[in-house]
């Protein structure tokens, strides 16, 4: 998974080469205006070999969305097969899927790839968005816990990910508008992109390729006493890994209830009351031995309420 900010005018005075990210997400234009700080942030994420979005900031009541989709095209030529485009879906009329579609759809045309669109988790809830979903086009989800500092990527404070709605996963999670990094004094949005280098690459470029979709992102609920060593050491997991797909740096202090992101394919279930280790591997869709031979269960008939157990 990959950190990174969206910029726009407000961090016009930013200094990117002083701090951390892997992508930025670039406002090129609004309505039928261009952002004046898109190019200067474009070149400078571009200089500093980072990876690459712009968006655009729909208004669907004020214009229609050929014009919008139009006035950003001719305005972004030059980042073409270079970055991922997208549809910011906040301002004005949010119920207007149909606008949304269209721009998506003529932006697609001409950028030869699919644009993502970005839109809060109840926007996500509140409408129905099968037509965008149906034509493949990604999204990029906000949802934030509160208006607290997040500080360097530290996701403590995240709460739980939002739900996709319609879609089958979402690309990238922006999990908080207050996000402070070192080397920069102002609230940066902070995001989460769901894959690799590799997988950027592919929403740019999918015309030529695939775009696969991402391991489901299981999650482990932090137990009273637990450190990460031990989580490590029961899931079977780096616990170095852990930590920093997390962002959780020296001391790697956790706390009961928080709940971590987990860097494998493999998927954890907590055994209930009354489960049997045959039970859970037909309800699981996989065998006995396998789950013996996963969780070094000597005695497989001794499972209690609140074991974890990993299967894949």
């Amino acid at each position: 998974m990959l950190q990174g900010i969206d910029l726009s005018n407000y961090q016009a005075d930013i200094d990117l080469a002083k701090i951390a990210f892997d992508f930025a997400i670039i406002k090129a234009s609004q309505g039928l205006t261009v952002a004046k700080m898109c190019d200067t942030h474009y070149q400078n994420v571009k200089r500093l070999g980072k990876l690459r979005g712009v968006y655009h900031m729909a208004e669907p009541v004020s214009h229609t969305a050929k014009e919008e989709a139009d006035f950003f095209i001719a305005h972004t030529k030059g980042y073409v097969g270079d970055c991922i485009p997208c549809l910011d879906w906040e301002l004005q009329d949010t119920s207007q899927v149909g606008w949304a579609l269209a721009w998506l759809e003529r932006v697609e045309e001409a950028w030869h790839t699919k644009p993502l669109i970005y839109m809060n988790a109840s926007t996500v809830r509140r409408y129905d968005w099968s037509p965008v979903v149906s034509r493949g086009y990604g999204l990029w989800i906000a949802q934030y816990r509160d208006n607290q500092p997040d500080h360097n990527y530290d996701m403590r404070s995240a709460g739980n990910p939002p739900s996709s709605g319609q879609w089958p996963f979402y690309a990238i999670w922006q999990w908080t508008s207050h996000g402070r990094l070192t080397g920069y004094n102002g609230n940066l949005d902070l995001n989460l992109f769901y894959g690799d280098e590799d997988a950027w690459w592919r929403y740019v470029r999918q015309d030529t390729e695939q775009i696969e979709k991402p391991e489901k992102q299981t999650t482990y609920t932090v137990q009273k006493g637990d450190t990460l060593s031990e989580i490590g050491a029961k899931l079977g997991l780096s616990w170095q890994e852990i930590a920093r797909i997390n962002a959780i740096s020296p001391p790697y202090t956790i706390y009961p209830g928080q709940k971590l992101l987990l860097p494998s394919s493999r998927k954890i279930y907590t055994v209930q009351k009354g489960d049997t280790l045959s039970q859970i591997a037909k309800k699981l869709g996989t065998t006995v031995s396998r789950l013996v031979d996963l969780n070094s269960l000597s005695h497989p008939d001794l499972i209690y309420p609140g074991q974890i157990l990993i299967y894949d």
